[in-house]
């Protein structure tokens, strides 16, 4: 072989490395995720139980804990609840409901987490938002 066969092979090989170098994630790196992701599927679970069963269905919140609760199913918050309103009021006790109605819309929902953190509920969406 001469000299200008192997730097062909060579210019070949670096380029399907550096092709599939973003595949194979050589660096280790973490995936960036929502941390609201999991929560708004949940979120999207029951709306869609809403429609299906043309029921209200309630979402339970429980101040210092860091999940909301529907049924037996719960879904973990980014932090701890320090204060709630729903609908614009602050509901009394520890431990109240928002709903999701069978039209897909649901309470106007606003958490302030222990760590700081604001969570908005978006009525027509159902979604929340940082």
């Amino acid at each position: 072989m001469t000299l200008m066969e192997i730097l062909v092979v060579l210019v070949i090989i670096a380029m399907g490395w550096f092709a599939f170098m973003p595949a194979l994630d050589v660096g280790g790196r973490v995936k960036e995720t929502d941390p609201l992701e999991g929560l708004n599927e949940f979120m999207e679970t029951v709306r869609t139980a809403a429609f299906r069963e043309c029921a209200v269905q309630k979402i339970q919140i429980v101040l210092g804990e860091d999940f909301l609760a529907w049924g037996e199913e719960e879904v973990p918050l980014p932090g701890g609840v320090s204060r709630c309103l729903i609908n614009g009021e602050s509901p009394g006790g520890l431990v109240f409901d928002f709903k999701m109605y069978p039209a897909g819309v649901m309470d106007e929902v606003r958490l302030v987490l222990l760590n700081g953190m604001v969570l908005e509920g978006g009525v027509l969406s159902g979604d929340f938002k940082l």
